[in-house]
């Protein structure tokens, strides 16, 4: 199963933890204006086709430093199912830091179908 990154980064307006799936342009534009509300992020969205493609979008709410991300773990069909699951990178024990707040973030694309994504707790 082939799941592209779309965007990923340390700053969204988003301050909770959670997974959407996207299924529209309605729904990304949506998506997309909650993250970049107080001017986190000045551009367009990335464009998806929705004719084929579903975007995927975790967030990890309020970290207290650099350093932590989201990642792709796996994605697999189970019949017309896609599991995507995603787990949370932290910084290495004893590595130095930025104290910036933080809210990371990834969106990825895949291919149309009906599509259930966890954050693990790794």
């Amino acid at each position: 199963m082939e799941a592209k990154p779309l965007i990923a980064g340390e700053h969204s307006a988003i301050e909770v933890a959670g997974t959407e799936v996207l299924r529209s342009r309605e729904e990304w534009l949506a998506w997309w204006s909650r993250h970049q509300a107080g001017g986190v992020a000045q551009n367009e969205p990335p464009e998806v086709d929705w004719s084929r493609d579903v975007a995927v979008a975790v967030t990890l709410g309020t970290r207290p430093t650099l350093g932590y991300g989201v990642e792709l773990e796996s994605a697999r069909r189970e019949g017309d199912v896609v599991h995507v699951l995603f787990r949370e990178r932290t910084p290495d024990p004893g590595m130095l830091q930025g104290q910036v707040v933080t809210h990371p973030f990834l969106v990825v694309v895949l291919p149309r179908s009906e599509v259930r994504a966890e954050l693990s707790a790794d």
